[in-house]
This record gives C-alpha cells, structure tokens and sequence, in this order.
C-alpha cells in the first residue's frame, strides 16, 4: 500500500543540509591530509628504490613511519566517508519526503528507496542520478528561471562522471602496473625484484592520490546540487505551506 503525504509530514531540512556539508567538508579535509601522506610515501619510497642496492629490501624508519601515517589516514578517511555517507542518505530521505509533503510526485520513488538505491550495486552507477536529477527540477520553482535549473543539472552531471571515473581509472591503471611489474620481475628475478616491486607501489600510490582529487572535485560539485536543491526547495515550501 502506497503512503500518501500531506503537508504536516514536512520536516525543516535547513539542519540537516548545514550537517551534509560539514561531514563532507570533514571528509575532503582527511582526503586531502590523505593525499599529503600519500605523496611523502612516494617521494620516499622513489628515493629509496632507486638509491637501494639490488636484491636488498630497503627499510628506514622515516619509511615506516610514513607507511604507518598513510595507514592511519586511510582509516580516519574511509570513517569519515562513512559518517558524511551516513547524513547524506539521511538527507535524500528528508528531500524526497518534503517534495511528497508538498505534493510534488514528480520523484518517482519513495523516501525509503532514495536512499536504497545508492546502496544497491550496479543501479548506484545511474539510478540516484537520474533520481536526482527528478529531485533538481522538482525542487524548483518556475519563478526560479531555467538557467538555474540547468545550472544545477550541469553541476549533477559533472559530480556523477567524477564518481564513474574513479573505478574506470583504477582499473586502467592497476592492470596496466601489474602488467609492467610482473613482466619485468619475470625477465630478471634476482636483481630487480625489489626495485620494480618499489616501483609498482609508488604506481598504486599515486593512483589512489588521482581517485582522491577525483573524489574532491565530486564531493564540491555534490554540495553545490545539495545546497541549491535545499535552498530552491525552501522556498516552494514557503510558498505552499503559506497557502495551506
């Protein structure tokens, strides 16, 4: 049985947007200490493979450390993914919800699936996009004029190709490295394992600092659809819950 929606099921969002953009901002902010750490790895880690005598395994305690502190932003990082993650689903259930409240169907999905959806493997790749995309336009009042819609579409876009990008690069990425490492440790085991290991690491380094400025660009253009969507949708229910 469908649930039908009436005005007094509108919940303020304003809150909850301002909590969205502190966790992601939380969260770019530990992607970017991240990415620090990963670039000292690889700066040590070069410097140690190529000045390291073959067939040894260079160790340092400025490496260790290094290697202990990317750990450790890694872990506070995928925290913080999962928290700012975590409020935004939260969000996507208030949105949908309030457009209901105000009756607006035009969604096409229920507050429970707008945020199901993103956690459903395969339909997460197009599914919240096309939702959100219902959500922009809907959360927009023809007084606001089309530029602004289309603005925000364009924003939408933007962030979803970001998100499509990352699992396409690390793909090209890592089989084009273990390809190079493993061929070359093939041709010439004894004296160049180590170093071509080193290097094959610093490759996957720097692969995961280029998902991570691919992250930070989608999560900017992810708050500026959210805070136009609160914004426009604040509005309309000005409008509509005066009228009621």
């Amino acid at each position: 049985m469908v649930r039908s929606y009436t005005p007094e099921d509108y919940l303020p969002h304003g809150e909850l947007s301002r909590w969205v953009a502190i966790t992601t901002w939380l969260y770019i902010a530990m992607m970017l200490l991240n990415l620090m750490a990963l670039l000292a790895a690889s700066l040590i880690l070069g410097d140690s493979a190529y000045t390291h005598e073959p067939g040894t395994q260079p160790e340092s305690a400025l490496s260790i450390g290094v290697a202990l502190a990317t750990q450790i932003t890694d872990w506070i990082t995928q925290i913080a993914y999962l928290f700012a993650g975590i409020v935004f689903l939260v969000w996507c259930h208030r949105i949908v919800t309030n457009l209901l409240a105000l009756g607006d169907n035009s969604v096409r999905t229920s507050p429970t699936m707008a945020w199901v959806w993103w956690l459903i493997p395969i339909a997460w790749w197009f599914v919240p996009y096309l939702m959100i995309r219902r959500v922009v336009r809907a959360s927009t009042p023809e007084a606001d004029g089309v530029y602004s819609v289309e603005h925000t579409l364009a924003d939408a876009v933007k962030w979803w190709i970001l998100d499509l990008l990352q699992p396409v690069f690390y793909m090209i990425v890592f089989t084009v490295t273990m390809a190079y490492m493993l061929g070359n440790i093939a041709s010439d085991p004894d004296s160049l394992m180590n170093r071509f290991v080193s290097y094959g690491f610093i490759m996957l380094l720097l692969q995961s600092g280029v998902i991570l400025i691919l992250e930070v660009l989608a999560c900017l253009y992810c708050l500026r659809v959210i805070a136009s969507i609160s914004i426009r949708l604040q509005q309309q229910a000005e409008r509509v819950l005066d009228w009621y």
